[in-house]
């Protein structure tokens, strides 16, 4: 039961993926966007993984708690990060910080795109064992 949660998981994530690349090309092109395509795949991968964390938080939850609680921590999984990404853009915005330079930005923006999908892996897998052991615990 576990193991059919999380196959379904990671292939919802690879589905919104591609859909996303896919859909954002048509956009791009439709639109005549200057967009440049390591954008949006960048985009089609992070932004999946993001959620793909944040889930990795919620599903365990779900296991122990039921679905009821489980939806409460998801808001607040969900509510936590948006906060923090708007606090952390007003304080920059408001000392004026300045943004990176190219070179720096595309550096940090490749590390950190290979971050983040190191990250989701491990959450996800840890999520998993948690969440195996949590179902394995239950009595029914």
């Amino acid at each position: 039961i576990v193991l059919s949660k999380y196959v379904f998981f990671i292939m919802s994530i690879i589905i919104g993926m591609v859909v996303g690349v896919i859909s954002s090309m048509t956009i791009n092109q439709i639109l005549q966007s200057d967009i440049n395509m390591n954008e949006i795949i960048a985009t089609s991968i992070v932004v999946p993984c993001i959620f793909a964390i944040l889930f990795s938080i919620v599903i365990p939850v779900v296991f122990k708690n039921g679905v009821e609680k489980g939806r409460i921590v998801m808001m607040i999984v969900l509510f936590i990060p948006a906060v923090l990404v708007a606090a952390i853009v007003k304080i920059s915005e408001n000392n004026n910080i300045p943004m990176p330079n190219g070179p720096t930005l595309d550096m940090i923006f490749n590390f950190g795109l290979i971050g983040v999908i190191l990250l989701t892996i491990i959450s996800i897998f840890m999520s998993y064992k948690i969440s195996l052991s949590i179902y394995n615990k239950k009595e029914f």
